[in-house]
């Protein structure tokens, strides 16, 4: 019995003594320095974390931070010991993006502990998948998104299961960000891809319910997108749609993206409409190079635009004018940003009236004085547009107009050609012969109507 009794006290006070030690000595401190040198070892530098505890199933640290200049931050991970889930919570990204391209935070420090200079590859196979010993991981974090033109904050809620069907998936809330003077926000982003491994691919849906974006320049209603997403091992293809309630505002698109030969990437817009004043723009079937820098050119289609708005949008409120006008826009995008336009060709669809302020056409002779009479208030029954871009890259605009002032000439019918180029009306002569003797002009479209 005494026996007995003494195996007891000494076994309390073994585990009284592990309890102290527990909570006493700083072993929680050497762990963490143990954890921090074999992670350099590894070839992870600048690394800073701390044991916050360790329990029968699993370990937990906090505050892990990775890199110097602009380190990659979780405030905490738990692990189990068997290696079956990780959690990861409060973790802070930041993507820059310089003149060489983008850098993601804490990836310098990393970068010693992945020498290779392979092409990245995305794991395709169940085979590939088996280096990865979680059936559970989730994360949870923001990241920063610092672009030249634009920039963004992302909720990060990301989840990977690996049971029967192996899945990932990634949801977000409240995405704000900024491209250039406009804003957008986010209300919900999902994205989710399970493996098919019978074609060696990743394969799923992703939804934007909605996208707002405010700008000064245009007012863009709520947009809900949706698509779909196929990762092979070397490719990326993310296809989808966003459209406003009224569909009126349409956007289909393709992301075709090269692990291997990135600058092979491309983006294609198959159709974007929007309306605009009173008519609708729209362009279909361009590609946009990602990965390296190129002009472009689209074809603008306007469709049953006020003229007035055009006008005014090209020449401000020197001018007013009634009636729609359709055609093509070809627009060429340099791979500086620069705009011209090439033969640019508009139409009235009916007759209409069109007036210029006679301080837009400057010249002093009875030639010009003439046209600043006409143009006053000339009811055409044809007019067109022709917008091209000089060397200069000044805009250049060709009205073409036929019809009448009731004012002018007793409302003998006439054909005038003008070209305006930046803040300059200039007169042309070409196939008219109204530069040489208006009256004559005016004269011979009377006898050519009667």
């Amino acid at each position: 019995m005494r026996l007995r009794r003494s195996i007891l006290r000494m076994t309390a006070g073994l585990v009284l003594l592990l309890a102290l030690a527990f909570f006493l000595l700083p072993w929680k401190l050497w762990l963490g320095d143990k954890l921090i040198a074999i992670l350099q070892q590894k070839g992870v530098q600048s690394v800073a974390l701390t044991v916050d505890h360790v329990g029968l199933r699993g370990i937990t640290l906090r505050d892990l931070s990775v890199g110097e200049q602009a380190p990659l931050r979780l405030g905490q991970i738990t692990v189990d010991y068997r290696l079956r889930e990780v959690t990861l919570r409060g973790l802070s990204l930041e993507a820059q993006q310089s003149e060489t391209g983008w850098a993601l935070s804490g990836l310098d420090a990393l970068s010693a502990a992945s020498p290779s200079a392979a092409p990245m590859a995305i794991p395709v196979t169940p085979e590939a998948l088996a280096a990865m010993p979680f059936r559970r991981a989730s994360l949870e974090g923001r990241l920063h998104v610092a672009g030249k033109a634009f920039t963004a904050d992302v909720p990060l809620a990301f989840e990977w299961l690996k049971g029967d069907e192996i899945a990932v998936m990634f949801a977000g809330d409240a995405t704000a960000g900024k491209f250039g003077e406009a804003t957008f926000t986010i209300g919900k982003l999902f994205w989710g891809v399970k493996l098919d491994a019978a074609n060696a691919q990743w394969a799923g849906r992703w939804s934007i319910d909605p996208i707002t974006i405010a700008s000064s320049a245009v007012a863009l209603p709520p947009l809900v997108c949706s698509g779909d997403t196929t990762a092979q091992a070397q490719r990326v293809r993310v296809t989808g749609n966003c459209a406003s309630a009224d569909k009126t505002f349409l956007l289909d698109a393709a992301l075709d993206y090269r692990l291997d030969a990135p600058q092979q990437s491309t983006l294609t817009i198959t159709r974007a409409q929007m309306p605009w004043s009173g008519g609708k723009l729209a362009v279909r079937d361009v590609v946009v190079p990602l990965g390296a820098k190129k002009a472009i050119t689209i074809a603008l289609r306007i469709d049953q635009v006020d003229i007035a708005a055009l006008m005014q949008t090209l020449l401000g409120d020197r001018v007013k004018a009634t009636g729609v006008v359709s055609g093509v826009v070809p627009i060429t995008i340099g791979a500086d940003g620069s705009l011209r336009f090439k033969d640019a060709a508009l139409k009235a669809q009916q007759p209409g009236i069109i007036a210029l302020a006679p301080e837009t056409i400057p010249g002093d002779n009875a030639q010009v004085a003439l046209v600043r009479e006409l143009l006053k208030n000339l009811h055409y029954n044809l007019l067109s547009l022709e917008l091209n871009s000089g060397d200069d890259r000044k805009l250049g605009v060709t009205l073409a107009v036929e019809g009448v002032n009731p004012d002018v000439e007793q409302g003998r019918p006439i054909k005038l050609k003008v070209h305006l180029s930046g803040d300059v009306l200039d007169l042309v002569k070409q196939n008219l012969l109204l530069m040489t003797d208006p009256k004559q002009f005016i004269q011979q479209g009377h006898d050519e109507n009667h």
